[in-house]
């Protein structure tokens, strides 16, 4: 899975003006479908990506799920 450093993703998801013309930013998302954010956090923009993060963190931390009391 390829991750990009493209930090202002966040903010231009979330920005009002994105919303009258969404299509360039979707189109940008589906490019880098994981990208780095200034804070250290990962936008994941694809299910396919959600999918496969999801996996390879249940197959570094196998003790992810609680442990019953």
């Amino acid at each position: 899975m390829a991750t990009s450093q493209t930090p202002d993703t966040l903010h231009r998801i979330l920005d009002y003006s994105s919303r009258a013309d969404p299509f360039p930013l979707y189109a940008e998302l589906r490019k880098t479908p994981v990208a780095l954010q200034e804070d250290g956090s990962y936008v994941i923009s694809t299910w396919v990506s959600a999918a496969a993060s999801t996996c390879a963190s249940a197959a570094r931390w196998p003790d992810w799920r609680p442990k019953p009391h």
